[in-house]
């Protein structure tokens, strides 16, 4: 009887064994199932990373190929489209998605963000001259990001043109008029970004639904293109401030140097990116300075007999006045306390190149 009920629990434990030796392997088979499942999941992933981040690198060279291409282009406005990314600018470089590029010594004005839902940059540029061309300006921006110019209808005749003529129809723009309250009003269209561009240097009440921090208010001080060949003027910025429910000055206030460099400060999103960016154009100034004032020196050692009457406007004079640039552009970081000397010598630049281009002979630029 003994030996029945042994040979029983061996059967028993025999089938037990069994199936727990069935279960091990099944959790066995499972473990390695899950570590190779692992192994390509991560090698997908992996592969995917970096086929986008492959992706963005050609994104941020073709961009860098359209800011070249622009720049050439003078006064052109051109849409460009790109996949959704985000795309971000300061002065000195531009990024997407952590990838950056470096502008170097190009002269870029844009807002700091471009949403990934514009899907399209738009670009434009302006030549800059002052008084010979140093370089082109690039502004870049989106088109969900809404500028608005404001000023009293009785200056229309003054800063009409620089709205209807001047700015690009490119970039989504409006004008509307400061009431006898110094209140202005125009629809909220949900713009992740909007600029009002107050000319004229009043201050002014905004629509509601404009305080908040998607609105960066620009005050710009009086300036008159009829009288100015090279306008110059103030600019405050401000930006919100959630915790006063108030837009409060950004910095000390900043300096404008001809049209373009309006625009400049326009397309820029705050006081320290347009500075910088400034402050680039006033070195390519020195340096283009330096080409023309070599020019007028060979000139003035022409001893032909063709050019003799012409000697006479190489001279003291106009190296004098290419001196005097000099100096003021020496230093760009000083650019701002310097604006009265550059804009008074490419005056009289100006003066003397006309005069010699009445004697048909060479002109310094």
């Amino acid at each position: 009887m003994m030996r029945k009920n042994n040979k029983k629990i061996l059967k028993i434990m025999r089938k037990k064994n069994g199936a727990i030796e069935v279960q091990m392997n099944w959790i066995f088979i499972a473990i390695i199932g899950t570590i190779i499942l692992l192994f390509f999941v991560g090698v997908a992933v992996k592969q995917r990373s970096a086929s986008h981040q492959r992706l963005v690198g050609d994104i941020v060279k073709d961009l860098d190929s359209y800011i070249s291409g622009s720049l050439a282009s003078t006064q052109a406005a051109t849409i460009i489209p790109i996949p959704d990314f985000e795309v971000e600018f300061d002065c000195n470089e531009y990024r997407i998605e952590g990838q950056r590029n470096l502008l170097e010594s190009r002269v870029v004005f844009g807002t700091d963000r471009i949403s990934s839902d514009d899907r399209q940059l738009i670009v434009w540029s302006l030549p800059w001259n002052m008084p010979y061309l140093v370089t082109n300006f690039l502004y870049i921006t989106g088109p969900g990001v809404k500028y608005v110019f404001a000023y009293k209808q009785s200056q229309e005749p003054k800063y009409g043109e620089f709205y209807e003529d001047f700015m690009t129809d490119k970039i989504n723009k409006e004008k509307v008029y400061i009431d006898a309250s110094n209140k202005i009003d125009f629809a909220d269209e949900k713009n992740y970004k909007l600029k009002i561009i107050v000319l004229g240097g009043q201050q002014v009440t905004l629509p509601q639904f404009a305080y908040n921090e998607r609105t960066t208010l620009i005050i710009v001080s009086p300036f008159d293109t009829n009288t100015q060949k090279y306008p110059v003027g103030n600019i405050d910025y401000y930006q919100y401030d959630k915790s006063t429910r108030t837009f409060q000055k950004d910095g000390d206030t900043v300096t404008f140097i001809g049209l373009p460099s309006l625009v400049g400060a326009i397309f820029s999103d705050n006081r320290e990116n347009f500075a910088c960016t400034m402050e680039k154009a006033v070195k390519n100034l020195n340096v283009v300075n330096k080409v023309v004032t070599e020019k007028v020196k060979l000139l003035s050692n022409r001893t032909t007999q063709q050019q003799l009457g012409c000697s006479i406007y190489y001279s003291t004079v106009e190296l004098g006045h290419l001196d005097n640039m000099n100096n003021a552009t020496q230093v760009p970081g000083l650019w701002m306390n310097k604006v009265s000397e550059i804009v008074n010598t490419a005056g009289l630049l100006d003066t003397r190149n006309t005069i010699i281009e009445q004697q048909s002979c060479p002109l310094l630029y």
